[in-house]
């Protein structure tokens, strides 16, 4: 009896050292937690949590619990958490062994705890009356099946124990994930999802006989209920059922129904058979057949193809995922856009205080990854997938320059062109001169020969030097200029517009607003309403003379719907002709890819033009004649008269000439647009259609308005910092009662009072009648500005000229169910799509046919470092049309547009601000090698 007394004793005092210890684990981790006083107190509370450390499925509820107060950015207390708890060697054996707390049999749980798989238990376990163990392995299984795509190991236990806890909602589950996972976190639910999918895309009431095995009675209601009223989107049916039923595991009678019955096959335009939309627009960029096969198979179905694509088209080391630079560029617009600012970073400190600069992936993952390889680049090698550059002791061989490096690779600053991540020659030659282990190179190894693979010849702005880096931002002080309130998106699966109206109390500088995913691979979102593009291939084949396109719907329940096919998009290349010297193949390259290719870039004499669809589109300006620097005659050669007409485009026209000449107006009437504006008898209260009154406050439409006696100031939402005073000339030509009313219009002032003469045009300013008209904007002090094409007086925004396909628009406007394609609602998406708060867009339809956009700053007193900040959005914009980003493009209103060529203030510069736009580090192949390391999808 002693004996088994001791025994017993004995076993107790090793289970108080396991828990002790688990105590000291725990609270060592919470030591490890800096700056995060929330983030402290959880982890103390799980440290003090009766038998925290006591079941392991307790310790993953636990883990899980501390998500929500402690980011990924906490490193050191997640790498204490992996290192210390038992449950995470657990699972790294076999990711159900925590399931092992469910067993109801002492054997079956001894066996269990022994097993590294679930295979092993079939005899020590039955079925029978094991239930919840099997239903946790269920879980097991599904999560072991998402989470294999996660490299990082945190991300990867996080993500295993979201499926293990069953009273883990889908919502729950995927707010978790996407504090943990980031990026990765999308394509984690879209596996989920593919678990529940067999029950989807058949007519739910051929399932009502399922429901009746339900054994819980308010199931079995909820289940008929939603079977019978659920038509519209059975998604949303089986989120609801998972909340009243339980999980979707084969093991329970009325899921094992559902999951077993066949599928009936749907119409291809389903919007759930679409795949990733804007995943799918980067697939279209690719130049090998198989690549392109291959990613479009993984938009469609990431969890079992991604694997193949990364190895297929994703390896450097092989010359066809060189060749496929425009794709990947594109998934890593769309996966990791580049956002402004960089802060928070206690390695790569000089990154930090950057406002007006464009980062991929600023945070202290980033950080840790780039302290990681310099420590690994001590070692006395540069290593790449498949180069390996011996080089001397970083640390005593500019040791800032390797860690300004190492911080570019991981925390990919963006650059002006679309070429990813090239370092520049110039640092290139320089550190490697320097550092390079001559003795240890190959005898065909040279520094010319390593800086020919890392950094190719550069074209202006195709690169970024890193010197920048090594030194400090000199932007700390003046950081508080540009502010970005939708950074971190704090309305999560929301998106986050910024809010520049004017509040009528204390509001929120951002605004939430629902949305659809284009899929579950990347995270492009779209507004409610809104109309997308997505490409339609046909077997997953690339077609060389056609691109068919499929256009959906936002809908009410956050999906894609309403799908149809639009006309098939001809890549038909380009001839050109001169006057007098017959048909050209070659134009002015410049800066832009060989004309004649659909698609290409190019110059014809003094204008920008792109080839689409067989047709040249260039700029409309005239060129001035040989040998003189100024042009004298107006558009379409029309005289200097006065008088403006209104076309039925709603655009006015200064004269009649213009109208009918340029504009290709047939139909003119006298006078201003603006003063043909009627109202109508008819008032709807709901009809959205915002104006401000004579106090500043705004109304949902005019309706509202009157129905609260108030007098109309202007139409459009309520403008800070304007005045209401005096009656302005836009430089769209248009007249307007106020600044505020133009603005709201999004129009920039010209000068105060009527319109009353034709403006500047192709750099004709001696003979213009300007002369006699007094400018009274405003411009800050170091801002060289410029005058918009028809307008008399400068100002310090950067333009965009974009070139647009009339047919496009025109299929546009047909695919958007005939909805008006107009420059508002243009001018309305590109401002949404801006990420600083001083910036906004404005612009109008030049009487040459050219859609001008501006972008400036709506401060009441724009500092320069906030100007700059516009022209950086206004670059990158530039990029995104350049490049058909799906950032853009994606939206059907913006895929007329073609290119946007852009011109810019001359600013005095403030240290070594924003030099460029998207992305940089050690090379193209470091960019994707990196990729490789941090992400799932690249």
């Amino acid at each position: 009896m002693l004996e088994i007394t001791n025994m017993i004793l004995f076993s107790v005092f090793l289970l108080l050292i396991f828990i002790t210890n688990g105590y000291t684990f725990a609270l060592d981790c919470c030591n490890t937690i800096q700056s995060n006083k929330s983030c402290r107190h959880a982890c103390e509370k799980l440290s003090s949590s009766e038998n925290a450390f006591e079941k392991e499925l307790d310790q993953i509820k636990h883990i899980l619990d501390t998500t929500s107060h402690c980011p990924a950015d906490q490193i050191e207390y997640w790498k204490c958490i992996n290192s210390s708890l038992s449950v995470t060697s657990s699972v790294t054996i076999w990711s159900g062994r925590p399931c092992c707390d469910l067993a109801v049999s002492r054997h079956c749980s001894e066996t269990c705890r022994q097993a590294q798989s679930a295979e092993e238990l079939e005899t020590a376990c039955h079925r029978s009356t094991e239930t919840n163990l099997y239903e946790c392995i269920e879980k097991q299984k599904v999560g072991e099946k998402c989470c294999a795509s996660v490299v990082e190991y945190t991300c990867r236990l996080v993500c295993q124990g979201t499926f293990l806890i069953q009273t883990l909602t889908r919502q729950e589950q995927r707010q978790i994930l996407k504090r943990q996972c980031g990026t990765a976190a999308r394509p984690i639910m879209q596996c989920a999802s593919e678990h529940v999918r067999s029950m989807r895309n058949r007519n739910p009431e051929d399932s009502l006989h399922c429901c009746e095995k339900a054994t819980d009675p308010a199931c079995r209601n909820t289940c008929i209920h939603e079977l019978k009223t659920g038509k519209d989107n059975d998604e949303v049916v089986v989120d609801k059922l998972i909340k009243n039923c339980g999980d979707p595991l084969p093991t329970i009678p009325m899921w094992a129904c559902f999951l077993d019955q066949p599928q009936q096959k749907k119409p291809n335009l389903d919007p759930r058979k679409i795949g990733d939309g804007a995943c799918l627009q980067c697939c279209a960029k690719a130049v090998n057949d198989r690549c392109h096969t291959l990613c479009v198979q993984t938009c469609s179905d990431y969890n079992n193809y991604w694997k193949e694509f990364r190895e297929k088209c994703q390896d450097f080391s092989n010359q066809v995922s060189r060749m496929e630079v425009p794709m990947l560029t594109c998934v890593a617009e769309v996966e990791e856009p580049c956002k402004f600012g960089c802060d928070g970073l206690d390695y790569c400190t000089n990154f930090n205080n950057r406002p007006v600069e464009l980062f991929r992936s600023c945070n202290k993952r980033a950080d840790e990854a780039a302290k990681l390889d310099v420590q690994s680049w001590k070692k006395g090698y540069i290593e790449l997938p498949h180069l390996k550059i011996p080089v001397k002791d970083i640390e005593e061989c500019d040791p800032e320059m390797w860690k300004a490096i190492a911080c570019a690779l991981q925390i990919k600053p963006c650059h002006k062109k679309p070429t990813p991540l090239s370092l520049c020659r110039e640092d290139c030659k320089k550190i490697l001169e320097e550092c390079v282990d001559r003795t240890r190179l190959a005898a065909t190894q040279t520094v010319d020969v390593l800086c020919n693979a890392l950094s190719p010849v550069d074209n202006v702005g195709s690169c970024i030097s890193v010197k920048k880096f090594l030194t400090p931002s000199p932007y700390e002080f003046l950081k508080h200029e540009v502010t970005n309130p939708c950074k971190d998106n704090p309305c999560e699966e929301r998106i986050c517009w910024i809010n520049r109206r004017k509040c009528r109390h204390n509001c929120q500088p951002y605004v939430c607003h629902n949305g659809c995913p284009m899929g579950d691979v990347t995270n492009v979102m779209v507004p409610r309403n809104a109309y997308v593009r997505i490409p339609e291939f046909q077997e997953d084949k690339k077609n060389e003379v056609c691109q068919a396109y499929r256009v959906c719907r936002c809908g009410k329940h956050n999906s894609l719907e309403n799908c149809k096919l639009i006309p098939c998009l001809k890549k038909k290349n380009c001839e050109f002709s001169v006057p007098g010297q017959g048909r050209v193949v070659k134009a002015e390259v410049g800066d832009y890819l060989k004309c004649g290719k659909h698609g290409s870039h190019f110059r014809l004499d003094c204008k920008d033009c792109v080839c689409h669809s067989g047709e040249s589109i260039c700029t409309k300006h005239k060129c001035p004649p040989d040998k003189l620097s100024i042009w004298s005659g107006l558009p379409c050669d029309c005289s200097r008269h006065y008088s403006p007409r209104c076309g039925r485009n709603g655009k006015t026209y200064p004269n009649q000439c213009i109208a009918t000449r340029c504009g290709s107006q047939k139909e003119v009437s006298y006078g201003t647009c603006s003063i043909k504006i009627t109202t109508t008898d008819k008032c709807n209260h709901h009809h959205h259609d915002p104006v401000c009154d004579t106090k500043g406050e705004e109304f949902t439409n005019p309706c509202l308005l009157l129905a609260h006696n108030r007098k109309l100031a202007y139409r459009g939402h309520c403008i800070k910092h304007c005045s209401t005073s005096s009656t302005v000339c836009g430089h769209n030509g248009e007249t307007y009662p106020s600044e505020c009313a133009a603005l709201a219009d999004r129009t920039t002032v010209d000068y105060v009072g009527p319109c009353r003469i034709i403006g500047h045009f192709s750099g004709n300013i001696s003979t213009s009648g300007c002369a006699n008209i007094q400018c009274s904007n405003s411009i800050p002090k170091h801002c060289r500005p410029i005058t918009p094409p028809g307008g008399c007086c400068p100002i310090c925004a950067a333009e965009l000229r974009a070139l647009y396909s009339q047919p496009l628009a025109d299929v546009a406007a047909q695919a958007m169910n005939s909805e008006p394609l107009t420059v508002h609602s243009i001018l309305d998406i590109l401002s949404h799509h801006l990420s600083v708060a001083e910036c906004d867009v404005f612009g109008y339809l030049s009487v040459e046919g050219d859609l001008v956009i501006l972008i400036t700053t709506v401060t009441a007193s724009p500092t320069v470092l906030q100007i700059q900040a516009c022209i950086k959005e206004a670059e990158r914009i530039e990029y995104l049309v350049q490049t058909d980003s799906p950032t853009l493009m994606s939206y059907v209103a913006l895929t007329p547009l073609l290119l946007a060529p852009i011109r810019t203030p001359v600013m005095a510069q403030l240290g070594a601000a924003g030099a460029n736009l998207p992305s940089l580090s050690l090379i193209t192949i470091l960019f994707i090698y990196s990729i490789l390391r941090t992400h799932t999808w690249m």
